[in-house]
């Protein structure tokens, strides 16, 4: 919920929606197919991102570095470790909206390889906000 707070143009769904998601629905989601990973320092969280795998479909459902912690490589390290989790899984691509105002994310993204897929979405946690979609294939590391 710290993300959320600090950062409400991130996430689709507004703050009210997801603080009265119950136990039990939070459990489901962290079921297989779908992973969070976190990054945290002195047992802080510093950030987080989750990815729902549907079919071979990487899709990230948030990404979050707390401000203070910008800036030191952990939004491409919460990537990493999606895409590795993926690749193991079968995933051949990657896929997510990004507020389009969010242009520090966006060139983290685009840094990535990942582009726009010309796909546009209103938030439901501020209609007058739009995420667009960006994306990019994976593959396995090379071996050398």
């Amino acid at each position: 919920m710290r993300a959320l707070k600090d950062a409400p143009h991130a996430f689709y769904w507004p703050i009210e929606v997801e603080e009265s998601v119950s136990v039990a629905e939070w459990e489901l989601w962290a079921g297989a197919g779908r992973v969070m990973y976190v990054v945290e320092e002195e047992s802080a969280w510093l950030g987080m991102a989750g990815c729902i795998l549907r079919g071979d479909v990487l899709d990230a459902t948030g990404m979050w570095v707390v401000a203070s912690a910008r800036g030191r490589g952990f939004g491409e390290e919460l990537i990493s470790a999606i895409i590795a989790w993926g690749l193991e899984r079968g995933a051949s691509s990657m896929r997510f909206a990004v507020t389009e105002t969010n242009s520090v994310a966006i060139t983290l993204y685009t840094r990535l390889g990942f582009q726009p897929t010309g796909e546009r979405r209103a938030l439901a946690s501020d209609p007058s906000l739009t995420g667009i979609f960006m994306a990019k294939p994976i593959f396995p590391p090379r071996s050398t």
